[in-house]
């Protein structure tokens, strides 16, 4: 009796693990996908000026999926984008990021001056790019615009940017791969306007205030 068992179990025995290893590579596969998905697309942005600092660097986020994510300390949510730079003494609310500044000025300060360029943004990238977001609330000469803006797109893109202080040398990178048409930047109101304040698990954001929109 025995005998006549043993073969049926051996052979229930080998499906089983056969299943077992479908599922345990199937899963392995699902988290190498979910790691490797489209989520969203980021951009590195240009502005010029003729004036002192001659230009403005800054990064907007668009979320593709389906589904809101953080970035930052920003709940984006499907199909909407965010823009994130860093300011220094110019701003009434204080030194560092700001969320939504460049997309609620887009109007008033994007021209034809304003060119990008820009590159997919995966779930395992964008998980990159929040953690240099929040470590970055700071602004001083080795993290102003252009260090902030082209650190968080190196997070996310293999077409990498050198900072170098002033936003001239970063934008001439820029148009060296192909950055040559402004960001569509989705208008964004007051209310959607923040600063982000602290760091670490005491940070928060903050509404900005109307004298630091229209600086």
């Amino acid at each position: 009796m025995k005998n006549s068992l043993r073969k049926p179990l051996s052979l229930l025995l080998a499906v089983v693990m056969l299943l077992s290893l479908a599922v345990f590579s199937s899963a392995a596969q699902d988290e190498v996908t979910s790691g490797n998905e489209v989520v969203g697309k980021i951009y590195l942005c240009s502005r010029w000026s003729s004036i002192t600092t001659t230009g403005h660097l800054w990064v907007y986020i668009l979320n593709t999926s389906d589904e809101a994510y953080d970035v930052g300390l920003y709940n984006l949510q499907p199909d909407e984008g965010v823009s994130l730079a860093t300011f220094g003494l110019t701003r009434y609310d204080g030194i560092g990021i700001y969320y939504n500044m460049e997309a609620y000025r887009n109007d008033k300060y994007c021209d034809e001056s304003c060119i990008s360029i820009s590159d997919d943004l995966t779930r395992d990238e964008l998980s990159a790019v929040s953690k240099k977001i929040l470590s970055s609330n700071h602004w001083d000469l080795f993290n102003n615009c252009v260090y902030f803006a082209c650190g968080v797109w190196n997070k996310a893109s293999d077409k990498k940017i050198i900072p170098f202080f002033i936003p001239p040398v970063a934008r001439l990178q820029i148009k060296s791969k192909g950055g040559n048409t402004p960001c569509e930047m989705e208008y964004q109101p007051p209310e959607h306007c923040f600063k982000h304040k602290g760091k670490g698990d005491g940070a928060y954001l903050q509404l900005v205030g109307q004298k630091s929109l229209d600086a």
